[in-house]
C-alpha cells in the first residue's frame, strides 16, 4: 500500500494536524485539539534530542551476534505485519501475532529454527478477518497465553490515488476501535490446542483513570496517543510496555497490572533515550526491552536490559545500571521493525533471542546472542 510521505521537522516527523469542528472528542475539547497535538509532537521531539544527550549509554552502538533466520512454514497470516511472538509449553510452541486481523498462531517446532504453523485461534468468537485486535504483544507462563491490544486510536493513511477532498476526509478521522483495547487470557492443552474458553479484560478504565496517560487517549496512537506495544510476565502479573506516548525528556511508561484487577495497576518509567517500547519480557534477572522509534523517525532498535525500578531520578534514588544497552538489532530489511521478542535460553554470560519482524516477508524472525550484563 502506498501513502504520502510524512512532513520531517529537525529529523523528527510532524504530528497530523486537523482543524476541528465544535464540540469534543474523547474527552479532549476539539478547540484545544490543535494545540495539544503541536505541543505534544514538540515535546516528543524535544524528549527525544534531551533524552538523547542525557542517556548517551542508551544509544548503544554495538550489534547483537546474528545466530540464524528462523523460517516459519505453513500458511501464516499476515506475515509482513507480524508484531509479537511468545514461547510455551518449555519451547515445543511458538504463539506469533500480527497487528492486522483478529488471530494469533501456534507454531510448533520441528527443526533447528524451524517451527511449522500447527493451529489458528481466533480470539473473538465470530470475527472476520479484516477485524483488527492491533495484537502487540504475547506473554506465555508455561502453556498460559496473554495476548495484548495496542489500546490505541487510529487515523487513516492518506492515498495518492484520492482526491485532496477524500484525503481531508481521512485525515480528520480519529477511530476507536473496542476490540484493540482487550487483554486475552487463554490456555494450551499438551498438543498444543486450546484448552478452555478465552477469557478477556481490558485496561481502558485504568487509563481513563490515570491522571497523567488519560489526556493521551483521544489522541492516535502514531501521533504520541496511548499506544502499547508490549506485555510481559512480571513478580504477582503482568507488565504493559507503551511505545507512546514518551513523556518529556524521554521516559516511556510501564504499567503493572493483574489480569483479574487491571484497575490496580501501578505505573512506572523507564528512560530509553527518547525511544518508545517495541516490546518487553521477562528473564531471571529483570526485563529485556526492544527500544524503537515512537513513530517513522530515523531511530535505531536498540535492545536493553532493566531492572524493573522506575527510572524517574531524584536525589533520593541511585539508578545506576537500572538500564543497561546490550547492543543494536540488525534489521533484516531496511523498512523491517524489530517487534517482537522471546528468550530461547539464559545462561550466566548470554541470552539466546528470537526477534520477529514487522514490514519483512522474506525474513520474519532470527536467532540472536546478546552478552548478559555483570554486576
Amino acid at each position: 500500500m502506498h501513502s504520502f510521505h510524512r512532513v520531517v521537522v529537525g529529523g523528527l516527523p510532524a504530528a497530523n494536524v486537523v482543524p476541528s469542528s465544535a464540540g469534543t472528542t474523547g474527552g479532549v475539547p476539539r478547540g484545544g485539539t490543535v494545540g495539544l497535538v503541536i505541543g505534544l509532537a514538540i515535546a516528543m521531539a524535544v524528549g527525544l534530542v534531551i533524552g538523547m544527550r542525557a542517556c548517551p549509554a542508551c544509544a548503544a552502538a554495538a550489534e547483537l551476534q546474528p545466530l540464524a533466520d528462523v523460517v516459519f512454514r505453513g500458511e501464516i497470516r499476515f506475515p509482513d505485519n507480524l508484531s509479537a511472538v511468545g514461547m510455551a509449553a518449555g519451547g515445543r510452541f511458538l504463539i506469533i501475532g500480527a497487528d492486522e486481523g483478529p488471530h494469533v498462531q501456534v507454531l510448533r517446532r520441528t527443526g533447528a529454527d524451524e517451527y511449522t504453523l500447527h493451529e489458528t485461534i481466533a480470539l473473538v468468537a465470530g470475527a472476520k478477518d479484516d477485524d483488527e485486535i492491533d495484537i502487540e504483544g504475547i506473554a506465555c507462563s508455561e502453556s498460559t497465553v496473554y495476548v495484548i491490544g495496542s489500546h490505541s486510536r487510529k487515523r487513516s493513511l492518506l492515498k495518492p490515488d484520492k482526491s485532496q477532498k477524500a484525503n481531508r476526509k481521512r485525515l480528520g478521522e480519529n477511530l476507536r476501535e473496542p476490540l484493540r483495547e482487550l487483554v486475552f487470557r487463554f490456555e494450551l492443552d499438551a498438543v498444543g490446542r486450546l484448552a478452555a474458553p478465552i477469557r478477556t479484560t481490558s485496561l481502558r478504565s485504568r487509563l481513563e483513570n490515570d491522571d497523567m496517560l488519560s489526556p493521551f487517549l483521544a489522541i492516535p496512537g502514531k501521533e504520541n496517543g496511548i499506544d502499547i506495544e508490549g506485555i510481559s510476565l512480571a513478580p504477582g502479573g503482568l507488565a504493559a510496555a507503551f511505545r507512546s506516548p514518551v513523556f518529556r525528556e524521554g521516559f516511556a511508561p510501564v504499567l503493572f497490572f493483574s489480569f483479574d484487577r487491571p484497575d490496580a495497576g501501578q505505573l512506572v518509567f523507564v528512560h530509553l533515550g527518547g525511544r518508545g517500547i517495541r516490546d518487553m519480557i521477562r528473564v531471571s534477572d529483570g526485563y529485556l526491552l526492544i527500544g524503537g522509534p515512537v513513530n517513522d523517525e530515523p531511530v535505531s532498535f536498540e535492545l536493553y536490559h532493566w531492572d524493573g525500578r522506575d527510572g524517574v531520578p531524584g536525589k533520593d534514588v541511585d539508578l545506576t545500571n537500572s538500564v543497561r544497552p546490550l547492543g543494536r538489532i540488525p534489521l533484516p530489511q531496511p523498512a523491517a521493525k524489530a517487534e517482537g521478542l522471546a528468550v530461547l535460553a539464559q545462561t550466566p554470560e548470554h541470552y539466546e533471542l528470537l526477534v520477529v519482524f514487522d514490514g519483512t516477508v522474506e525474513r520474519n524472525a532470527v536467532r540472536l546472542r546478546a552478552a548478559r550484563p555483570q554486576r
